[in-house]
C-alpha cells in the first residue's frame, strides 16, 4: 500500500540525469499508478475507468500546483547544496520543504483513493488483504539478516538512487555512509509489525463498510501522520530513524567534492526547467 502512495508522491520528487528522462517518466506515472492500483484492488472495467479519471484530475492539479513549487525548490537547493560549507540549518530547511511537497502530493489524492476503496466488493477487499500480506512477506525476505547486511543494502540502494536522481556518491562517501548506518542500525521487527498492523486495521475498516469520509481520514493518517497508530516506544524508534536519514543526506551533500557540486547544481537547474515545462502541459 505504501508503494501505491509513494508512486502518487513520486512526481514531487522525480528527477534524473537527463532532462528528457524527467518528462518521459512523469508522463508514465499515471499508467504506473493505475497498474499498481489494479494489482492491489483487482478492478472491474468500470472501476478502472473511474480510477483512471480520478488520476487525470489529480495530475492536472499536480502540474498546476505542485510542479511549480518543485521547480522553485530545485533552484533553491541548487544554490544551497552547491556551495561549500552550507549549514545544517540550511539543509534542514530544504529537507522540510521537500517533505511538505511529499505530504501535499499524497494528501491531495486521498479523497479519490477513499472513493475507490469504498466501492470495492467483498472479494476485492479480500484480494487487497492478500496483496498487503504478500507485500509484507516480500519486504521481510529482502531485509538483511544482520546490521552489517542491512547497512550495506541501504548504502547500495542510496547510491543507486542518488546516481539516478542527482550525483553518484564517491567510493569514500559510500564507505562513510555504511559506517554511519552500521553504527545506528536498529532491528526492523517493530517496523514490520507496525506496517502489518496498519494494513490489517485498514482491511478491517473496509470489511465493516465504514463511510467514505472515515476511509479518507484513516488513509490520511496512514500516509501523513502514522504516529497516531504507533506506541510511544515505536514512535521513538521512528524518530531516531528519521534523524538517521537526515544525517545521511546531510553527510552526502556536505561531502561532495567540487566537481560533484558543480554537476549537482547543473542537474538541479535542469530538473527545475523540466518541472516548469511540465507544469505548462495540458
Amino acid at each position: 500500500m505504501r508503494a501505491l502512495l509513494g508512486a502518487v508522491a513520486l512526481a514531487a520528487l522525480l528527477g534524473s540525469s537527463a532532462c528528457s528522462r524527467v518528462r518521459i517518466a512523469y508522463g508514465l506515472l499515471d499508467t504506473f499508478i493505475a497498474d499498481r492500483a489494479d494489482s492491489y484492488f483487482d478492478f472491474e472495467p468500470e472501476q478502472k475507468k473511474a480510477f483512471d479519471a480520478e488520476l487525470q484530475e489529480y495530475f492536472a492539479w499536480h502540474r498546476k500546483v505542485v510542479l511549480p513549487k518543485a521547480a522553485a525548490h530545485a533552484r533553491r537547493s541548487a544554490e544551497v547544496f552547491s556551495k561549500p560549507g552550507f549549514t545544517r540549518a540550511e539543509f534542514d530547511r530544504q529537507a522540510d520543504e521537500m517533505e511538505a511537497l511529499f505530504k501535499s502530493s499524497i494528501g491531495h489524492f486521498m479523497p479519490a483513493l477513499a472513493r475507490t476503496m469504498k466501492g470495492l466488493s467483498k472479494d476485492q477487499i479480500e484480494h487487497f488483504a492478500g496483496e498487503l500480506r504478500d507485500a509484507n512477506d516480500d519486504i521481510k525476505s529482502r531485509l538483511g539478516r544482520t546490521d552489517e547486511d542491512r547497512a550495506e543494502r541501504m548504502t547500495q540502494g542510496f547510491t543507486r538512487f542518488m546516481a539516478l536522481l542527482l550525483v553518484r556518491p564517491s567510493h569514500a562517501q559510500q564507505q562513510e555512509m555504511q559506517a554511519l548506518l552500521r553504527s545506528r542500525m536498529e532491528p526492523p521487527g517493530p517496523w514490520l509489525k507496525d506496517r502489518r498492523a496498519r494494513g490489517e486495521a485498514l482491511v478491517a475498516l473496509l470489511r465493516d463498510r465504514i463511510s467514505t469520509a472515515e476511509v479518507e481520514r484513516y488513509l490520511l493518517a496512514w500516509a501523513i501522520a502514522p504516529e497516531k497508530f504507533q506506541s510511544p516506544e515505536y514512535q521513538a524508534q521512528v524518530s531516531r530513524f528519521r534523524a538517521l536519514m537526515r544525517d545521511l543526506m546531510f553527510q552526502y551533500f556536505s561531502t561532495l567534492d567540487e566537481d560533484r557540486r558543480k554537476e549537482l547544481k547543473e542537474r538541479l537547474h535542469h530538473h527545475a526547467e523540466d518541472f516548469e515545462a511540465l507544469s505548462q502541459a495540458s
